[in-house]
């Protein structure tokens, strides 16, 4: 059953209609939705557990050519190695790759709303957690650099949509609603986790560790104003209009879950 019946649904009944224990988990991992720590979850309840990667040294190839290659490696290895669950930054059209190739699969990803999100991404990638961290700063040395610079734009609408593929909500919303399992945000991280793990058929299980935090240093720190927030918003229109899209249909089932407990 797809994200969008959940519309018309209770969550104990499309959990009951979906849960699975047997499933495996793809999960599609927009940079600062909270992924690095679902990923450790993963890795910990949902093993064997590979995290799809690509090598930031290797400088003969595009980004999107190596990922392109360690998403076809990883449905080779795993012609032969049972994977319970993967993630990486992949965009919906390797993803979709995975899920054709992985029977049995459940696929989910997080968002975020987009203003914070462009302000988490563009104070994690000054920092040595990722690896081009220098050239970033050098080539963004404000964050007002940064949020006009178009690739960094509608960051969620790219991932759903693909690459290559044009950018459009209404797609991104269509792809959303028919081919994931579940679509969690941040802003309700306890609850989203603990409804895909029971998916899963894992039940009670909570978030407790947040990784890959970014630290407070004078490089990462930005001061943030109304007329920052005015721009973000400007230039990642097509991202607000998918957050809250998720949004309508989980707010009304995040307060049946809320309260449950």
């Amino acid at each position: 059953m797809p994200f969008k019946d959940l519309k018309n649904m209770k969550l104990d009944n499309y959990i009951k209609e979906n849960a699975n224990q047997h499933s495996k988990l793809i999960f599609m991992h927009i940079p600062k939705t909270a992924g690095s720590s679902f990923s450790e979850a993963m890795q910990k309840l949902l093993s064997p557990y590979k995290n799809i990667e690509v090598d930031y040294n290797d400088n003969t190839k595009s980004h999107n050519e190596k990922l392109s290659e360690s998403v076809n490696r990883f449905i080779k290895t795993s012609e032969k190695e049972a994977y319970r669950s993967a993630s990486g930054h992949m965009p919906y059209n390797l993803v979709e790759s995975l899920t054709k190739s992985v029977p049995e699969c459940k696929l989910v990803t997080f968002l975020r709303d987009p203003v914070a999100r462009v302000i988490s991404d563009y104070r994690y990638q000054r920092t040595p957690q990722h690896p081009p961290y220098r050239e970033f700063i050098e080539k963004f040395p404000d964050i007002e650099s940064y949020i006009n610079h178009e690739p960094a734009a509608n960051k969620l609408t790219h991932f759903i949509c693909g690459l290559g593929n044009k950018m459009s909500a209404e797609d991104a919303i269509k792809t959303l609603d028919e081919k994931f399992s579940f679509v969690g945000l941040v802003e309700m991280y306890p609850f989203s986790y603990n409804t895909i793990f029971r998916l899963l058929g894992y039940e009670n299980q909570f978030p407790t560790d947040h990784s890959r935090k970014t630290p407070d240093t004078p490089v990462t720190k930005v001061e943030i104003n109304e007329e920052i927030i005015s721009l973000i918003k400007n230039n990642n229109k097509l991202d607000i209009e998918i957050f809250e899209h998720a949004r309508g249909i989980l707010d009304p089932i995040r307060r049946e879950w809320a309260r449950a407990m």
